[in-house]
């Protein structure tokens, strides 16, 4: 009886994590030139992403930080690979970067994300509540500074003040700075907002609607966590001061007017590019 052959051991895997001036195909396709499979057996191979244009290559216990420079694509990947070579053909390398332990996971800053999300509001107005849902697109202009737009379409639950049923309608835009935080999934928006909003007043024997605009600015902090490959799971948490201010009369009498002041939570989905 012949004997059973052993299975094929696996060859080298890669790991990629962060904004990386190159694909994993390019890196793999890098490594094909230089690495024989034999040697190459069981070895998991990490690249991460380090900032300052510095990648962190490792190998188990072993570590090399790689300065890439201005290269990129194929050239940065070529790079790259020199260094996993290095790693594997050496016996006992010491690392070079100390061990931390990773907190929490950590997010690298896309080029571009687009987020969908429903928020709930609680604001200084006689009608305190408030739901919508947002889409949000994020641009990625240098490092961690970004550019956001907001925009959400929402409202107050119908309700009767002053014997006076008030139903609001809001179409809040925000856009502005953000900085997405290097070593944390956290990023802090700044942003000019606009409130246009639609108003009905109903009171016997008649209703009276108004439009109009209020306007100010927003501040939240954003965490994201990972779910799968380049979906996100977002929380927010914001709020909303406004400079102007609306009061609304029904027969003389006063009914309803905006709040200065929101305070919001949302939670949704994020959507990031490949680079």
């Amino acid at each position: 009886m012949a004997a059973a052959e052993p299975a094929p051991l696996p060859v080298l895997q890669l790991r990629c994590d962060g904004d990386l001036p190159f694909t994993q195909q390019e890196l793999a396709e890098a490594l094909a030139l230089r690495v024989p499979e034999q040697p190459a057996v069981g070895y998991i191979v990490e690249v991460r992403a380090r900032g300052g244009n510095l990648v962190e290559v490792s190998l188990g216990e072993r570590r090399r930080a790689v300065y890439l420079g201005d290269r990129r694509s194929s050239a940065a990947s070529r790079w790259v690979a020199l260094a996993v070579v290095d790693l594997i053909t050496q016996e006992a390398a010491p690392p070079l970067l100390p061990q931390t332990p990773s907190l929490a996971p950590r997010l690298p800053p896309p080029r571009l994300l687009f987020l969908f999300y429903p928020t709930i509001g609680l604001s200084l107005a006689e009608n305190p509540v408030f739901a919508s849902g947002g889409l949000s697109g994020s641009l990625r202009l240098y490092r961690g500074l970004r550019w956001t737009t907001d925009v959400s379409y929402g409202g107050s639950p119908k309700a009767k003040l002053h014997e006076v049923q008030v139903d609001l309608q809001e179409l809040p835009l925000r856009s502005g700075p953000a900085w997405h935080l290097q070593r944390a999934p956290l990023e802090i928006r700044l942003s000019a907002v606009a409130i246009p909003y639609w108003i009905r007043a109903a009171a016997s024997p008649g209703e009276t609607q108004y439009v109009g605009v209020v306007a100010g600015g927003s501040a939240a902090l954003l965490a994201y966590l990972p779910l799968y490959q380049r979906l996100l799971a977002m929380v927010a948490l914001g709020v909303d001061l406004l400079a102007t201010r609306a009061e609304f009369l029904v027969r003389g009498q006063p009914a309803f007017d905006t709040a200065r002041f929101t305070a919001w939570l949302s939670a949704g989905l994020a959507l990031r590019s490949k680079q």
